[in-house]
């Protein structure tokens, strides 16, 4: 789970279903979820909290979600056993880190 920065939104994934839910944090209810890889785990959002980057264990992919159409708008190769994902600072980087090889995969972002 993450939370944007302005503290508004909430951003999860759900292993066993495989969505990415919106949780308004005012009210408590998602306000919106998407389809995405099989058996979502981790999250990380952008500094400006436009994007948000979700990494899916059994098919070894990271979806790119913009967060202005809840869309997905892109897809990273990361085999399978990923588990973690985070941005570097300046967000021009995501690490991905794999349970089952026990590496690190650095990939640069690109947005459109």
């Amino acid at each position: 789970m993450v939370i944007s920065s302005k503290g508004d939104y909430a951003y999860y994934s759900a292993y066993g279903d495989g969505y990415l839910r919106k949780l308004d944090l005012q009210t408590d209810e998602v306000v919106d979820k998407i389809k995405i890889g099989i058996q979502p785990r981790s999250v990380c959002i952008t500094n400006n909290n436009k994007y948000l980057f979700v990494v899916n264990y059994q098919n070894g992919t990271v979806d790119a979600v913009d967060l202005t159409d809840f869309k997905i708008i892109g897809e990273y190769d990361a085999d399978t056993g990923a588990v973690g994902v985070a941005l570097s600072p300046d967000n021009k980087y995501l690490w991905v880190t794999n349970q089952s090889t026990g590496s690190v995969i650095v990939y640069k972002v690109n947005y459109r």
